[in-house]
């Protein structure tokens, strides 16, 4: 009825609090012309100062209440523009708070020690990246498919390379190497390969040059995972290469989530057409999608210093062949 007034809002919040039976609040706020926004965040704000009760607040009303979520954020109170996001995050909270068992067995003390030492070795080298060669090692760790790569020495091209391929710059401060010509394909001859080496030597002296092969590519979509300073490690799946921005449909996970609740998400979510055949097309697997964001999601939890894990794109066939990481960047938190 639009009669919630400032008053309402601050009597409710603290019946609610006072109540031992509840754990976190949810303040929902719809703005009717006379609602005051902005005293009404004040109140939010004022709660969450005298009590240790988890708040998370959704104003919905865009411009109308810009100004009051920008004082909530700046107070350190969570806040989003829509109402389910928030009930995910409560929902997250909740689980993380009391993990299951099968969540903590997961955890592998030995891998942990061993990634460890490739993070510290980036850190003491004043790096908040990681090399190629380092992120194979990490993603082999936790199953996650990569591609064959050879490292281009001082003495010109690689032994062992196949054609066709692709040389690309191998660089810890250029991280979009296709936006400044740091990739050059395809490349069908040992000739086309040196001179391809030749040219991004020039552009990018005293960077690191790796070779590739040239895969056929199908179906590409995006992996990753970001670390939010709220709610902790998110996964996120999307459509990938070049598209990722042009289409800009990804779908979001937030743990825990087991194998199952992954498959069934992404099968009736906004990619979920992936996973189904299509007008005779054959459906990518979801069990083998499900177990990578699976493996994205304990490689977060494992190592709490890396702050996101790209894989774009991700190469998928629909013929039962492997699936393989095409290009990936793994960033560590800046200290």
């Amino acid at each position: 009825m639009g009669d919630a007034d400032a008053q309402r809002y601050r009597d409710a919040i603290r019946i609610a609090m006072e109540d031992r039976a509840v754990d976190a609040l949810l303040v929902l706020l719809t703005p009717q012309e006379q609602t005051p926004v902005e005293e009404i965040a004040q109140i939010v704000i004022d709660a969450a100062r005298v009590d240790t009760t988890p708040i998370i607040v959704s104003f919905i009303g865009g411009e109308r209440v810009r100004s009051a979520m920008l004082r909530l954020a700046s107070a350190h109170i969570p806040s989003v523009p829509f109402p389910e996001r928030a009930v995910d995050a409560l929902n997250a909270i909740a689980h993380r708070a009391v993990p299951s068992r099968n969540h903590r067995s997961a955890h592998d003390a030995k891998r942990q020690e061993n990634m460890g030492m490739i993070f510290a070795r980036a850190v003491s080298e004043g790096r908040n990246a990681l090399y190629y060669d380092e992120i194979r090692a990490v993603c082999a760790a936790y199953g996650l498919p990569t591609m064959d790569a050879w490292r281009v020495e001082k003495d010109g091209t690689p032994d062992g390379a196949s054609y066709p391929c692709v040389a690309k710059i191998d660089s810890v401060t250029i991280l979009h190497k296709t936006d400044v010509q740091g990739v050059i394909l395809p490349l069908r001859t040992s000739t086309e390969l040196a001179t391809a080496i030749a040219t991004l030597t020039r552009r990018f002296p005293g960077e690191r040059i790796i070779v590739q092969p040239l895969l056929p590519r199908e179906i590409e979509i995006i992996l990753g995972i970001h670390r939010d300073p709220v709610f902790g490690p998110i996964a996120v799946m999307g459509i990938g290469g070049v598209y990722t921005e042009a289409f800009n449909r990804k779908q979001f996970f937030i743990p825990p989530l087991s194998l199952a609740k992954i498959m069934k998400e992404i099968i009736n979510g906004p990619l979920g057409f992936l996973f189904r055949r299509t007008r005779g097309s054959v459906a990518i697997d979801a069990n083998t999608v499900s177990a990578l964001i699976a493996a994205l999601l304990l490689f977060a939890d494992e190592n709490p210093i890396v702050q996101s894990l790209d894989v774009n794109p991700l190469l998928v066939y629909n013929g039962g062949k492997d699936v393989v990481a095409a290009d990936l960047k793994i960033l560590l938190k800046k200290s």
